[in-house]
């Protein structure tokens, strides 16, 4: 094959030619026409020749190298020592075939013998799991408790030899994930014939932040070669925290440790998981570690006339791992009431109340503060908090009691033959119950919320719709619109509910708003209604809007407020307040109950717990039935 070193020098030859041409055509010699032509020929054969020989030509020729064979060999410790000893016997043996190299790996690689023709010698010294001096240095650099098949390939790819045979001589693990899967080259398996099981944890599923006192769930996700008993050690900082002992199935699973309760100290911990199994060949991918946050525990003012003598409430809070702090009345002012998450009035009358207080306490509530009241169980107390500037920020009113000399008369018995109405069907309802799934809702609090959505969905008849959508950070259909006679498998969808990840409200009620306005059941429903069960612990965003669009569209909403651990339930209120349905919050005292009319404003609160007190309200029944009435 012709090569030129100077290709650029054919560029002189059109300029040469067209000057051979004009000095022949302007020649005045006595040649004859043909003569010319020939010598402008010539003259350009010859022109040709030189302009070659400037280009530097150079003849190659191509011919065949000797193919080279490198050798990758793996001595991780999971390569056991008669398997290792048979790799090198196969290396030593087939090298004398062709020029070939070896290259050992293990989490890094090392070349041992560079390509040569002569035959490979390997030292078992160097590659044996008991070793000392220098052979345990170079063995410990190469990192033998790591698999990683990436960096041995790339090694040989440096080299530089054309087309090379690769042989990789190794066990089969890896536990890294590095083996490529374009892989073009030689595989040799060196291992038993019978190969142990083995188990790996794969990760887990937990929330990175959690408070001290509220359970939570961890998801280990697990991956065994064969039906095995494991024991799964969860570890919370340097102290062994829980132990199960499990059965794991071929394949891919999932083991759930629920209602965990983490005794630690607040700050960042590292949570470790450790899997162990009888004849476990891999012991590299039974770890693994996860950071965790604990938040300390939410901290309560206990306002009692009893003053710091341990309170029965008290003692309640504390045994849920809430960190109480009782004052008397006579040190209620100067309190900084921010510090907590939460205010607590037992059984005090209304004159306990100073200005100063309750100016103190309703800044507190306006900037997103709880406030709770045990009401006194003396008669007078309710006109005393009826007229005290206290009644604003107290979810109820009070009344006057009724004494016996007032009390009405019997209404007149007499029985009025009324006209019989006609019977109609009642309009059909499409409910969506739309569930907070996020780390902070794990434990109790989302087992409450998983019987209160079976409990909600018995109520329903065969002719309604509901439908469950979870979320977290970002909205997940549970199940979409069915009948409510499926109750199996309805409860079966609510009870597979795990928590886990963030919070944000806003997305859920965007997809629940979609969903009422698109799916075919919701369309033809004659009610549609919506139940956002959570505990308010969400991102600020304009809920305003989007719930106004919605009662726009036709959609009510009823909010349920899980009152444990960190929750919100001023927003909770205000979305059912603006959608138009009811604010139920469970964990209200019966005490705060005596009312006899509700207050319509955002801080309307009611402790029912009553399945039917989540849905829609039995007189948006009526005045659609009115206007149908009227319509016909």
């Amino acid at each position: 094959m012709i090569e030129f070193q100077f290709p650029t020098a054919f560029l002189l030859f059109p300029p040469v030619l067209l000057a051979l041409f004009l000095f022949t055509s302007r020649s005045k010699s006595p040649l004859s026409k043909g003569r010319n032509r020939i010598s402008l020929l010539l003259r350009s054969i010859l022109s040709g020749l030189l302009i070659s020989a400037l280009a530097g030509p150079s003849l190659s020729q191509e011919t065949n190298p000797p193919s080279t064979t490198i050798f990758l060999l793996d001595i991780s410790d999971s390569v056991s020592k008669a398997s290792l000893e048979k790799a090198i016997a196969h290396v030593e043996s087939e090298s004398e075939k062709n020029r070939s190299a070896l290259i050992i790996f293990g989490g890094r690689a090392e070349l041992v013998r560079a390509p040569s023709p002569e035959r490979i010698t390997v030292s078992n010294t160097l590659l044996q799991q008991t070793y000392e001096g220098e052979a345990r240095v170079r063995r410990e650099r190469l990192i033998p408790s790591q698999t990683n098949y990436a960096s041995a390939i790339r090694l040989a790819q440096t080299l530089g030899i054309p087309r090379p045979e690769l042989i990789l001589l190794s066990d089969g693990q890896d536990p890294l994930g590095t083996f490529p899967p374009e892989w073009k080259g030689k595989l040799e398996l060196v291992r038993p014939s019978e190969i142990p099981p083995d188990i790996a944890v794969l990760g887990t599923r937990n929330p990175i932040a959690i408070r001290t006192g509220e359970p939570f769930d961890i998801r280990v996700d697990m991956r065994s070669s064969a039906n095995l008993k494991a024991q799964i050690t969860l570890q919370l900082g340097k102290q062994r925290w829980t132990q199960e002992q499990v059965t794991l199935p071929t394949g891919s699973s999932s083991v759930i440790f629920r209602n965990l309760l983490p005794d630690a100290p607040s700050g960042s911990h590292t949570l470790r998981v450790f899997a162990q199994a009888a004849g476990d060949r891999e012991a590299r991918n039974n770890y693994w570690t996860t950071p965790l946050i604990i938040v300390g525990r939410p901290r309560v003012l206990l306002w009692t006339k009893k003053g710091p003598s341990s309170h029965p409430v008290a003692q309640m809070l504390r045994a849920h791992q809430f960190d109480v702090h009782e004052v008397s009345p006579d040190r209620m002012d100067g309190i900084p009431l921010q510090r907590y998450s939460a205010v607590l009035s037992v059984e005090l009358r209304a004159a306990s109340f100073s200005p100063k207080t309750i100016e103190t306490l309703k800044r507190y509530v306006e900037n997103g503060g709880g406030f709770w009241m045990i009401a006194p169980p003396e008669p007078g107390a309710g006109p005393e908090f009826a007229n005290s500037a206290l009644s604003p920020l107290l979810p109820v009113e009070f009344d006057s009691m009724i004494s016996d000399g007032d009390k009405p008369e019997k209404p007149d018995t007499k029985v009025v033959n009324k006209p019989l109405k006609e019977k109609r069907e009642s309009p059909t309802v499409a409910l969506l119950l739309v569930i907070d799934k996020s780390g902070s809702m794990a434990g109790q609090k989302l087992e409450l919320v998983k019987e209160a959505c079976r409990v909600t969905g018995d109520t329903l008849s065969a002719r309604d719709s509901i439908g469950v959508l979870a979320f977290d950070a970002r909205p997940h259909w549970v199940l979409e619109f069915t009948s409510p006679a499926r109750k199996e498998h309805i409860r079966d969808r609510i009870y597979r509910l795990l928590a886990d990840g963030g919070t944000d409200i806003y997305p859920a009620l965007e997809a629940a708003h979609l969903a009422m306005k698109q799916h075919p059941r919701a369309q033809k429903a004659g009610i549609r209604h919506v139940i956002l069960f959570s505990d308010g612990d969400t991102r600020a965003a304009d809920f305003r809007s989007r719930v106004n669009a919605m009662v726009k569209d036709g959609i009510t909403i009823s909010t349920v407020c899980i009152l444990r651990g960190k929750f919100d339930p001023i927003l909770m209120n205000n979305i059912a307040h603006l959608g138009k349905g009811r604010f139920a919050s469970p964990g209200v005292s019966p005490r705060s109950r005596r009312s006899s009319q509700k207050k319509p404003g955002p801080s309307w609160k009611t402790g029912g717990q009553s399945p039917n007190a989540f849905l829609p309200n039995q007189n948006l029944l009526k005045r659609k039935r009115s206007r149908e009435k009227s319509s016909l």
